[in-house]
C-alpha cells in the first residue's frame, strides 16, 4: 500500500457484522499512510441490528471526509411492521475527529 499510497486512497470492507478500523503504517518510518474501513452487515446474524455506512468524499481529492453510520431496529420493526433507518454515529463527531485522514486516525 505505501508504493501506491497516491493512488489507492481508501479500502472499505463489509460483512463482518462489526465497524472496524484498522490504520495502514509505512514499513521504514510507522507513518500512518491509509486505512482500512470494515462496515456492519446489513444482516441480522448473531441477534445484531442490521446497518449500514454512508461515506462522504472530498469531490477533489476523493478521500473520505466523514462517515455516518444506520441502523435498524429489527425488533421495533417488527413490532411497528415499519422498518426505520436511525443514526448509529457520525464517525468525525463521535470520536473527535476532523477528518478521516489516516494520520487523523
Amino acid at each position: 500500500m505505501e508504493r501506491y499510497q497516491h493512488i489507492v486512497r481508501f479500502t472499505s470492507y463489509g460483512h463482518t457484522h462489526d465497524e472496524t478500523v484498522y490504520v495502514t503504517e509505512a514499513h521504514d518510518t510507522n507513518d500512518a499512510i491509509g486505512f482500512n474501513f470494515v462496515t456492519g452487515s446489513g444482516t441480522t446474524f448473531l441477534d445484531r441490528n442490521p446497518r449500514f455506512t454512508q461515506i462522504e468524499f472530498d469531490k477533489e481529492f476523493m478521500v473520505p471526509v466523514n462517515a455516518h453510520t444506520y441502523y435498524m431496529n429489527i425488533t421495533e420493526a417488527n413490532m411497528n411492521d415499519k422498518p426505520e433507518w436511525k443514526i448509529l454515529h457520525d464517525l468525525t463527531e463521535e470520536y473527535g475527529l476532523k477528518d478521516l485522514s489516516p494520520s487523523e486516525i
